[in-house]
C-alpha cells in the first residue's frame, strides 16, 4: 500500500513531517551528542544487583523520550521500572540522531554507536563474568534493524547472552513509506528500509541473522491501523480524520513478522505504526505493556546447547587404530557424547600451543572442558612439567571464565584421590581452593562398576562400552550444575 496517494512529493513530505512531530526530532532532538545510553533508575533503588539489562531502541526519525511516551506522559521505560514483576531488569534507553529530511548516520553507523555505548556502560563486558549476564532489547521500527546489525559484531557479544528481542513493527522486509521517502530525504536509514526485492542490505542482514543468531528469540508485534490512526488524542484526531484517506500502513504484517521466532506467536496491536510504542493511560494495565511483561517473563523455549571443548595431545591417544588414523581421544569422546544437547569441539594440544590458544578457549566461554591429565605432555621445554602446565592452564581458565573441568586418565580411583590432593594443595595458586574443587572433576576410565561388581580394565580405551557409559554419566552429572 502506498503511503501517500498519487506518490505526490508534497503529500509525502507532509507524511514525514507529521511522523516527525509525533516522534519529535525534526533535527537533533535525540541529545546534544546525538547518541546516548541513559539508565532509567527505580525509586527507591533496589538493594540487589541485577544481572539482566533491558535496552529500548527507537526507530528512524524517532527520539529516546518521545518515541516511548504515550497518553498522559506515560513513559514506557519508566513504566517497566514500576512493574513489580520486572524488578530483575535494569532499564536503559538508547538514542541517536535521525532527522526527518536532513542527512544522518546509516544503520551500520548507528549500530556501532549502540555497541560503543553498551561497552562504555559495561553492559557489553570485555571478559566473562561482567556486570550483566543477559541483555534484552525492545526495539521500535528501524530500531530492530539497528539491534540485529549491532549483534553482527560477534566478538562484542561473546561474553553475554541475548535471549530476546521484543520487535515492534519491525521493517524486516522494508517499509512502504521508505520506498518513496528515500527520494526526498537524505536520511540513509530510509534506504535501509526500501523495497525488499531490491534491498541487498536487508536480504544479507536477514540471512546472517537466521544462520548466526538462532539462540536469540524474536517476539513480534505489528500494527493493524493506518497512520495516523483516528484514535490518537487531541489535535491528532482532526489531523488523522483529514489525512486517513491518503495514508497507509508504514510496515506491513508480512514484513513485521518475517524473522519472528516460531516459539513466540506474533501479536496484532490495534494501533498505528507510531502508537504501537506508546503506552496508554492504563499504565501497567495497558495492552502493550502487558504483552511486553509476558514476553520478558516467559521462560525461553530455545534450549541452548552446552559448549564443550575436548582437549588432548596426539601423543596420548589410547586407541592404536585411532592413532594410525591421525585422530585423538577427543574424536572418540565427541562421538560418544553426540546424543547429548551440546556443541563439542576437539582441540588438539601440539608443539605450537601457546598463550594465544588459551585466549581462544577463554573467548569461547565453554560450559565444560574435558581434558586429558597428560594433555600437555611432550611440549617443548615442558616434558617433565606437564602437570604444572596443566595446572597453570586450568587456573587461567577458572579465573577468566565460569567453565567447569573434567580431567580424565587411566589412573585408578585410589591414585586419583592422591592426584586431586596434589593438584589442590601443591600446584594451584587459585584464590579460592574450595570454589576450584567445585568446578574441577576427575574421571578414572580404568575402574569400572557393573552389577555391583568393581573391577579394573587393562589399558582401557573409549571404544569400550563400559567406559562410554561411565563418561556419559559423568558428563551429564556435571552439566546439571550449569542448568
Amino acid at each position: 500500500m502506498k503511503c501517500c496517494r498519487g506518490n505526490s512529493t508534497i503529500l509525502l513530505m507532509v507524511c514525514l513531517i507529521l511522523m516527525g512531530w509525533v516522534l519529535k526530532p525534526l533535527s537533533t532532538q535525540a541529545s546534544s551528542k546525538h547518541e546516548t545510553l541513559v539508565q532509567i533508575h527505580r525509586d527507591p533503588e533496589p538493594t540487589k544487583r541485577n544481572s539482566k539489562a533491558l535496552i529500548f531502541v527507537h526507530g528512524t526519525i524517532g527520539d529516546p523520550k518521545d518515541t516511548w511516551t504515550g497518553s498522559r506522559d506515560v513513559y514506557w521505560p519508566e513504566l517497566v521500572t514500576q512493574d513489580q514483576e520486572l524488578t530483575d531488569f535494569d532499564v536503559f534507553v538508547f538514542g541517536f540522531l535521525s532527522p526527518v529530511l536532513g542527512d544522518g548516520p546509516s544503520v551500520v553507523d548507528i549500530a556501532k554507536q549502540l555497541n560503543s555505548q553498551l561497552a562504555i556502560k559495561k553492559i557489553l563486558p570485555p571478559t566473562p563474568n561482567g556486570r550483566y549476564q543477559k541483555i534484552y532489547f525492545v526495539a521500535h521500527s528501524l530500531g530492530n534493524l539497528i539491534v540485529r546489525q549491532a549483534m553482527q559484531s560477534k566478538s562484542l557479544y561473546e561474553n553475554i547472552d541475548v535471549p530476546l528481542i521484543v520487535a515492534l513493527a519491525a521493517p524486516n522486509q522494508g517499509a512502504d513509506l521508505a520506498n518513496v521517502a528515500q527520494h526526498i530525504s537524505d536520511n540513509p536509514t530510509l534506504q535501509s528500509m526500501s523495497e525488499f526485492q531490491r534491498n541487498d542490505y536487508l536480504k544479507a542482514l536477514n540471512e546472517n541473522w537466521l544462520i548466526d543468531h538462532h539462540l536469540t528469540e524474536v517476539a513480534c508485534a505489528y500494527e493493524t491501523k493506518a497512520f495516523p490512526a483516528p484514535e490518537n488524542p487531541g489535535l491528532w484526531r482532526s489531523i488523522a480524520d483529514f489525512f486517513t484517506p491518503q495514508v497507509g500502513y508504514i510496515v506491513s504484517q508480512t514484513s513485521a513478522i518475517s524473522v519472528c521466532s516460531p516459539t513466540r506467536k506474533p501479536r496484532p496491536f490495534s494501533t498505528d505504526h507510531v502508537w504501537i510504542a506508546k503506552p496508554g493511560e492504563r499504565r501497567l494495565e495497558d495492552f502493550r505493556h502487558q504483552w511486553l511483561r509476558e514476553q520478558l517473563t516467559m521462560v525461553s523455549n530455545v534450549q541452548k546447547p552446552f559448549t564443550i571443548k575436548l582437549m588432548d595431545s596426539p601423543l596420548v591417544t589410547y586407541d592404536e587404530e585411532l592413532k594410525k588414523q591421525g585422530k585423538l581421544n577427543s574424536h572418540q569422546i565427541q562421538d560418544i557424547l553426540r546424543d547429548i544437547n551440546l556443541d563439542s569441539d576437539p582441540v588438539p594440544i601440539d608443539k605450537k600451543w601457546d598463550s594465544t590458544d588459551s585466549d581462544y578457549i577463554i573467548r569461547q566461554k565453554p560450559d565444560l572442558i574435558v581434558i586429558h591429565f597428560s594433555a600437555f605432555w611432550g611440549l617443548p621445554m615442558q616434558t617433565q612439567d606437564y602437570q604444572g602446565r596443566l595446572a597453570e592452564f586450568i587456573n587461567t581458565i577458572l579465573t577468566e571464565t565460569n567453565s567447569l573441568f573434567l580431567i580424565y586418565s587411566r589412573w585408578r580411583e585410589d591414585d586419583l584421590g592422591k592426584m586431586k590432593e596434589y593438584f589442590f594443595e601443591n600446584l594451584w595458586a587459585f584464590p579460592n581452593q574450595n570454589r576450584a574443587q567445585e568446578r574441577v572433576f576427575f574421571l578414572d576410565i580404568q575402574r569400572i562398576t557393573q552389577g555391583g561388581i568393581t573391577f579394573d580394565l587393562p589399558n582401557p580405551t573409549f571404544g569400550e562400552q563400559a567406559v562410554k557409559d561411565k563418561l556419559i554419566k559423568k558428563v551429564k552429572t556435571i552439566l546439571e550444575l550449569k542448568e
